[in-house]
């Protein structure tokens, strides 16, 4: 297997890249504005509740089934069952990596797209419908999305075309304690404007009231969604980690403490400003894209930490979307070469 595909050069590495791909969209994008729509403190709170008790033992699993069989989804299945019929159930797991990648990639386009209109001072002096016309339109203008893509997909092959530790493993340690400085720098920015503390009160006071079905059912959904629970992208880099070298239990615990950390961060970097700013909290999946850019109007040096919110947001994603196509990439060298 190591001679085929490679293999991670260290556990920090494979630590890194794992918690990469759990970061991305679901942690920065998703997650924000489901707790800003479900209440907040509460939707934290079942949230961690689900990561703990649903999404450690499930994702151990998914490393430990990798770690076992030293293959990709489809032999893995296929050979710790010893029938080749189990291989299918590795096939929806490589079906669910490209569904997911339909689902997000759209996003990545929309956030190139603000890390340049940011800077440029775009969003100055427009007022909230304005900003919220904008995103509508460019949103809908499939050319220029589909340019800004593009460009994801030609830096995402630059890390991919190599092996995994001069890959997604070197880029891994650059990218993810680059995104933990930024994210902790707007999040100190945000708790120092006026009424900010009444966003941190709405992400860490659970509101018992707006305790429903539908909460609990969104908190499980996105965990699943954070730790890419299905798809096998845990399963693929366990089996690329060296023998005698991984600790699914722990790294699991690990990898799932380091998703939770980066959401709370996440909710601490926009729940603050819309607060002091008196914005509306359930704002939806438009929540970064039109509330945001309303937020970085009128704080002190806005454009700059406008423009370092959405380096953050694409380093997240990108890091995700590598990790994703990484595991594609493992697959089709497992099955075919």
């Amino acid at each position: 297997m190591e001679e085929k595909r490679g293999s991670f050069g260290s556990r920090i590495g494979f630590l890194l890249a794992t918690i990469g791909f759990s970061v991305g969209v679901g942690t920065l994008w998703r997650f924000p504005y489901i707790c800003g729509a479900y209440g907040g403190g509460l939707f934290l709170l079942t949230y961690i509740f689900f990561m703990i008790v649903i999404g450690v033992p499930l994702f151990t699993a998914e490393v430990s089934l990798g770690m076992a069989s030293r293959k990709t989804p489809v032999g893995a299945y296929q050979t710790l069952s010893g029938k080749k019929g189990w291989g299918i159930v590795g096939l929806f797991n490589m079906v669910c990596i490209v569904l997911v990648a339909g689902y997000t990639i759209p996003v990545y386009g929309w956030i190139i797209n603000y890390i340049i209109a940011t800077p440029m001072g775009t969003f100055t002096q427009m007022t909230s419908t304005e900003v919220a016309d904008y995103f509508g339109f460019m949103s809908g203008d499939y050319v220029r999305v589909l340019a800004m893509i593009a460009v994801n997909c030609v830096l995402t092959m630059l890390v991919v075309r190599k092996n995994l530790q001069s890959g997604i493993e070197k880029i891994a340690k650059i990218l993810l304690p680059t995104l933990a400085v930024i994210m902790m720098a707007i999040v100190v920015i945000g708790l120092m404007q006026p009424g900010a503390m009444e966003g941190v009160k709405f992400l860490f006071v659970p509101d018992f009231d707006s305790f429903s079905g539908e909460t609990i059912l969104t908190a499980l959904g996105q965990t699943f969604f954070s730790l890419g629970i299905g798809m096998a992208v845990a399963l693929v880099f366990g089996s690329c980690q060296k023998e005698g070298e991984l600790n699914a239990v722990k790294n699991s615990v690990i990898v799932s403490c380091a998703v939770i950390f980066v959401a709370i961060l996440a909710g601490l970097m926009i729940f603050p400003m819309v607060t002091a700013l008196g914005l509306e909290m359930q704002a939806g999946p438009g929540l970064t894209f039109i509330v945001m850019p309303n937020v970085f109007n009128v704080i002190p040096g806005g454009r700059i930490w406008g423009t370092l919110f959405y380096v953050a947001f694409f380093i997240a994603a990108f890091s995700s979307g590598i990790a994703g196509w990484e595991a594609i990439i493992q697959f089709l060298i497992d099955q075919l070469v």
